[in-house]
């Protein structure tokens, strides 16, 4: 049910956000969030996790309840990110830029279903309780649109409609050169 409710979440906030006319342009640069609950210390690791696969490949073979370390871009509907929860949408590095907006190469909007099933993944991080943490990611070490990385964590939930959630344990950001 948690799942459902995060994935609809993340529906809700790219479609109210599109629907929007894309007016609006996240900060090439925004500050961290703050925020009362903080992240765990040992989430964003300097060296990448072993065995990385590209998130459409590690995609396949994704069971509930196992881990899995993939590789993707931080790419989404609009924006990749929920703003004051602990969430990260990611693309496999094959998905094309949408030409519609060259402004926004992370709009994933372009993209059928298809697609999108079979190359997306959304990353959450849980505090001790189990819960999404309540802080948003945009901008904290280095995590921004575009921005490629290395995910270690747990496959907590997959359908067949192809959404794949993990709860993350390792996040190796690509520091931009």
């Amino acid at each position: 049910m948690r799942t459902l409710m995060i994935v609809c979440a993340m529906v809700l906030v790219a479609v109210l956000t599109a629907c929007s006319g894309g007016a609006d342009k996240p900060n090439a640069a925004p500050k961290a969030e703050a925020s009362a609950e903080a992240l765990p210390a040992a989430i964003f690791v300097d060296q990448k996790p072993a065995g990385e696969l590209p998130l459409a490949e590690a995609k396949k073979n994704a069971k509930v309840g196992e881990t899995i370390v993939l590789r993707g871009l931080v790419r989404g509907v609009t924006t990749a990110f929920i703003p004051n929860r602990a969430i990260v949408q990611l693309a496999d590095e094959s998905v094309p830029k949408c030409a519609m907006n060259p402004e926004r190469p992370w709009d994933l909007h372009c993209e059928s279903p298809e697609s999108m099933a079979k190359n997306t993944a959304t990353v959450e991080i849980d505090g001790p309780d189990g819960k999404v943490i309540k802080h948003g990611l945009q901008g904290v070490h280095g995590l921004e649109h575009m921005v490629q990385v290395v995910v270690k964590g747990m496959v907590t939930s997959s359908d067949e409609k192809g959404n794949l959630l993990i709860t993350a344990a390792e996040i190796f950001v690509e520091k931009k050169g």
